[in-house]
């Protein structure tokens, strides 16, 4: 009997062991998940090894608490396989060899070098860093299935992260009406932005607080349905119900609102400040996604029955956040800000063009892509339109995930949101199913946390199950929609923190479904009565080859989780030294940054000996390296003198490379002896500091990196190497095709160092994207051709528009003359005139003197353009100097209609007015 005994207290302490790793898991799944959005909203390296690291030391007491316990897992969530596929897209795209650009990237708008190679990925680094991510979150998804298995323990995950979101969105609004940034932000953030609270921009802020917003509405469910349950008697609460049923609607919703018990109205306000907090981000994308998901998430479960109480929460929550919106003196913001909707083209700006641009990378990189993390680069060489921005990122998940993972990382990535809907799909059919039941009052959870191997307590009550249930079928519904339509506006979907919640939510979900069949077969004892199959949710949640098989899984996953486990370790620290490297060289530079230019340069180099291919890092490398050497050409320069810090800031500003290599190569033009010891002095410092070495490095890793030949290029030009010239310039014309303004430099210094058919090039290259270089290259051609017809045969407008607007800004008075002559002769009276061509046509009169005809056209114009307020004001000012004052007070009078709150119109009315100035 004692060894008897001894065993029996053996096996109950291994098995309150593994009861206890099991709940340490599910506050580790949690705490981990509710960390990643408070570091920048989960953009930075730590994000990820926080994530890493969460997830592979949940799996490890996953798996220890399922051999405890001796119930090891026997299925896996199709959301983890999911997640798992999107980890072996970027593996095979890191294990596949280099590939020739040229027969490789044939869409692009540009001409591709020749005999460049890259690897399939075109950054591998930010790849393997995306691998990372998604096996950590496979992890997740597996531990979170295994683990949260009871109403308790789906309640506490979905509770911390709904608590999380008040506690978040309370810091971003405190700082922003304090207009200040959070204090760990400033440890990552890399320039001046525009952060929300923890986030480095409001759009990814308002698609995690829409999850917030989900998790809270499934909160406000499950404690709605389930509270006050038990100190009812059955027949007590019955008579209420029946009663209740026999009253009106209105008379139903308001005794429900009289009925509401403090942990309900805690509930209530946990959807309304998550959801307060997406309007105060004044996103218009995530006010879409909030609005949009929530209605469709209502809508998935709504029928005839449930439609009171659907339009109670609705209602109540939609007043709530009214009111919070109204007393935060926030409402005027949003409606402003949502108001530019109704001009859908100015709204949406370039970003369009630029996604149909992108989209062509598709047809180079059908299947696999170019590679996860690479958008950055993999966009620059399709583009076709100046945007005076480089898209680091697509502003739009669907589109960026197609293009870095091809057809099979889209499909994978639908499959996210699918999965999710299939779980939700599945707790309303659970739903349906208990709440349809008149056998007994249990709704087929085994309480564990209650279990020992000596005896059981009983299941938890049927309502609690409908409770939860239900919560799930609205809960993640609304969670995908509202992704769905944030991630066509934004990319925070694709981030850790969003994408880390959403995973939590759905595997915990789909858990807590999945156990419902199997406590009710344990318990009943007769498999047919509660099968998954009778459910009909099995096929929906998971896959169950078995426990061994499993097991197997998820020790292959974990072991290729912890190998990358030191290579984000590392990106850590890059990340830490690239933060230093911008705020060493951030704008206006001082003595004291000046002086630990080098000590910066050299403790980044350290760090990246790890991580050769770290694309951030050797960014920061070339700026850092660039940075050093003018540093020492005004070293060089400002010899024996004392530079005060307003000096070299204004000096810093002009000594950039092609401050360095158009000094040089104006000098050479002027005095060739003095040029000769410039470029060797230029030359040591080069070679000192290593700028073409690191150049040339970063090169060699990434075929399609921007900036890095222009770099080179300019070198050449102090070199005097003009074959290698032209060859990094057509590189970088391949790379940067639709970047105008780096045509119009890198065509000054090709005309100053005596490349005119480069210069032409470029230039005329840059007039196809743009004109707003064409005056300063006119200027610039000027001073190279003395043949004012040359220039313009050249480089001069071929419209109306263009040849008032280069006449305006020239400098050159011959060209100037000439350019307005050539405006009068493109003049076209019979075309169609816009407020910009009207504008630039009254210009164009008084310069010629035309005053009088200016009146007139510009009098006929106005009468037919509507409002036109800005030609009305230059119509009223030139009546007003013509003398015609009564016209003029009329026009002021017509400025006021369409614009009342016009200063100029009412100033000018009230001087008109003046019964002083009238005698």
């Amino acid at each position: 009997m004692s060894l008897v005994g001894a065993d029996h207290v053996m096996q109950g302490f291994i098995h309150g062991t593994g009861k206890l790793i099991r709940l340490a898991v599910v506050l580790l799944l949690t705490i981990t998940v509710a960390g990643v959005p408070w570091m920048l909203g989960g953009v930075v390296p730590a994000a990820r090894l926080w994530l890493l690291a969460g997830a592979i030391a949940a799996a490890v007491g996953s798996i220890t608490s399922g051999l405890l316990c001796r119930r090891p897992s026997r299925s896996l969530p199709w959301l983890s396989i999911v997640l798992l596929g999107l980890a072996a897209v970027g593996t095979i795209q890191l294990r596949l060899g280099d590939f020739s650009v040229s027969d490789v990237m044939t869409s692009t708008a540009g001409d591709s070098p020749a005999d460049v190679l890259s690897s399939r990925s075109l950054i591998p680094s930010d790849t393997r860093s995306a691998v990372a991510m998604f096996l950590a979150l496979s992890l997740i998804a597996a531990a979170a299935f295994d683990q949260v298995r009871t109403p308790r323990s789906f309640r506490f995950v979905i509770g911390v992260q709904v608590l999380n979101g008040v506690v978040l969105g309370a810091v971003s609004l405190v700082h922003r009406f304090q207009d200040s940034v959070f204090l760990p932000n400033e440890a990552w953030l890399l320039q001046d932005r525009n952060p929300f609270g923890t986030f480095v921009n409001p759009n990814n802020a308002a698609g995690w607080f829409c999850l917030c917003v989900a998790a809270a509405v499934g909160q406000l469910i499950v404690t709605i349905m389930s509270g006050g349950s038990d100190s009812r008697a059955g027949s007590g609460r019955e008579r209420m119900v029946s009663d209740r049923r026999a009253l009106g609607v209105r008379d139903r919703i308001l005794q429900a609102v009289s009925e509401m018990r403090p942990g309900q109205i805690l509930a209530l306000l946990g959807v309304v400040f998550p959801g307060v907090t997406v309007l105060a981000t004044q996103s218009r994308g995530g006010i879409l996604a909030l609005v949009t998901g929530t209605l469709l998430g209502a809508a998935v479960r709504t029928s005839r029955r449930r439609l009171p109480a659907m339009l109670l929460l609705s209602v109540m929550t939609g007043a709530g956040t009214y009111a919070m919106l109204t007393w935060l003196n926030l409402h005027h913001d949003v409606v402003t800000e949502m108001e530019t909707l109704q001009d859908l083209p100015q709204a949406a700006g370039g970003r369009p063009q630029h996604w149909r641009d992108s989209l062509r990378a598709v047809i180079d990189f059908p299947l696999l892509g170019t590679g996860l993390g690479s958008y950055q680069y993999a966009e620059l060489p399709y583009q076709r339109v100046f945007a005076h921005v480089w898209f680091r990122n697509a502003d739009n998940q669907f589109v960026e995930a197609v293009v870095e993972g091809g057809t099979c990382g889209l499909i994978l990535f639908l499959m996210i949101g699918v999965t999710s809907l299939m779980t939700g799909i599945a707790g309303g059919r659970v739903a349906d199913q208990l709440s349809n039941r008149n056998d007994d009052d249990s709704g087929g959870f085994e309480d564990e946390e209650s279990t020992t191997l000596l005896r059981r307590r009983p299941a938890v009550p049927r309502s609690v199950a409908v409770a939860c249930t239900s919560a799930i079928a609205v809960a993640l519904p609304t969670a995908a929609f509202t992704q769905a339509v944030s991630g066509f506006f934004d990319f925070g979907i694709g981030l850790p923190a969003a994408l880390s919640l959403f995973v939590l939510l759905s595997a915990s979900s789909a858990g807590l479904l999945h156990e419902l069949p199997a406590a009710q077969e344990l318990r009943t004892g007769y498999p047919a009565a509660d099968t998954p199959a009778r459910f009909g949710i099995a096929s929906l949640l998971c896959v169950s080859p078995g426990p061994l098989v499993i097991v197997v899984i998820q020790v292959c996953l974990l072991s290729s989780a912890a190998a990358y486990l030191r290579d984000q370790r590392v990106a850590v620290a890059v990340d830490r030294s690239v933060v230093e490297v911008h705020r060493t060289l951030q704008e206006p530079m001082d003595l004291v940054r000046f002086g630990r230019i080098e000590n910066v340069r050299r403790r980044l180099e350290q760090t990246l000996q790890r991580r050769e291919d770290d694309a951030a890092g050797l960014e920061a490398l070339r700026e850092i390296v660039q940075a050093e050497m003018r540093r020492r050409v005004l070293l060089s320069a400002y010899y024996g003198r004392q530079l005060s810090d307003a000096d070299l800031a204004n000096a810093w500003r002009q000594m950039t490379l092609y401050g360095v290599t158009d000094r040089f190569l104006i000098l050479k033009a002027t005095d060739e002896q003095q040029a000769t010891v410039a470029r060797e002095e230029i030359e040591r410092i080069a070679e000192e500091t290593g700028v073409r070495r690191i150049l040339e490095s970063s090169a060699a890793h990434f075929a399609v990196a921007p900036g890095v030949h222009e770099s080179l290029a300019l070198l050449d030009l102090i070199r005097g190497e003009m074959t290698a010239f032209r060859g990094h310039v057509q590189h970088e014309l391949f790379v940067q095709n639709s970047n105008a303004e780096w045509m119009f430099r890198m065509g000054v210094s090709a005309l100053r160092a005596g490349d005119d058919v480069t210069a032409t090039e470029l230039w005329n290259q840059c007039l196809r994207l743009t004109t707003t270089f064409q005056p300063q290259i006119l200027v610039q051609a000027g001073q190279r051709w003395a043949d004012t017809e040359t220039v313009l045969q050249k480089f001069g407008p071929r419209t109306y528009v263009d040849s008032v607007t280069a006449a305006q800004r020239v400098s050159d008075k011959l060209l100037r003359e000439r350019l307005w002559e050539q405006a009068t002769q493109l003049w076209n009276p019979e075309a169609s005139v816009d407020e910009t061509t009207a504008a630039l046509r009254i210009d164009h009169l008084l310069h010629l003197g035309q005053r009088t005809e200016c009146l007139l056209w510009l009098s006929d114009y106005v009468q037919t353009a509507g409002a036109a307020v800005a030609l009305r004001i230059r119509l009223a000012e030139l009546l007003q100097q013509e003398g015609q004052l009564s016209n003029a007070l009329a026009e002021w009078y017509r400025v006021l209609y369409y614009a009342p709150d016009n200063k100029t119109a009412q100033t000018a009315v009230a001087r008109l007015t003046d019964p002083a100035r009238t005698r």
